[in-house]
């Protein structure tokens, strides 16, 4: 019975009966931003199927929410914008190889070239895949995602260059972005022990 008071989650079973009754059939946002903040607090690698099981149940709920909003509504909603403020550091994406990733680190499309420090990320049900949006995943990754990752890959690699065989799909990947304003400079070129820029 307390779920007819204030559900904890979407028991698709009852939630016809629950509708026609007149009780509330899924639980608040308040109560599942809680909810996958605790599940982030406990993620445990590499993650069992119960816990992938219950950010997929989250991601579809955040779907739902906002299926009534158009795409470049969704993008400047304050609720959607307050969500991802507020998850923007967690590590609240799975992948399909069960790893946890932070929404900027996300992208729908292929990513090559991020030497596995960046994931793709989607869903096959369109409501699941929204709710990926909600939190923040984007589609691709623009210039300003290539000079984090350059940043990123500068401390990773602490003064040590890329090795030859990684290097290339880098600098392939960089070269096929630069059509979205990526100049590959100083701190990118550093990163990957070069003593030249390309622009």
């Amino acid at each position: 019975l307390v779920g007819s008071v204030r559900p904890v989650c979407r028991i698709f079973g009852l939630s016809k009966l629950q509708h026609e009754i007149g009780l509330q059939v899924e639980p608040t946002l308040d109560d599942v931003l809680q909810q996958l903040e605790n599940a982030v607090a406990v993620i445990h690698k590499p993650a069992d199927d119960s816990l992938l099981t219950v950010f997929r149940r989250i991601y579809s709920f955040l779907g739902r929410q906002f299926t009534d909003l158009t795409e470049d509504a969704l993008e400047s909603d304050p609720r959607v914008l307050a969500i991802r403020a507020r998850f923007a550091d967690k590590p609240c994406l799975v992948d399909q190889d069960k790893q946890f990733w932070q929404p900027a680190q996300s992208f729908a499309e292929p990513i090559p070239g991020f030497l596995g420090l960046r994931a793709r990320i989607r869903a096959e049900s369109p409501e699941t895949d929204r709710g990926l949006r909600v939190l923040g995943r984007r589609d691709r990754p623009d210039s300003s995602d290539y000079a984090a990752f350059f940043k990123e890959l500068m401390v990773r690699q602490a003064g040590e260059p890329v090795s030859d065989d990684k290097l290339h799909g880098v600098f392939s990947a960089g070269l096929r972005n630069s059509r979205n304003g990526l100049i590959l400079g100083c701190a990118g070129a550093t990163a990957l022990g070069c003593e030249f820029a390309v622009d």
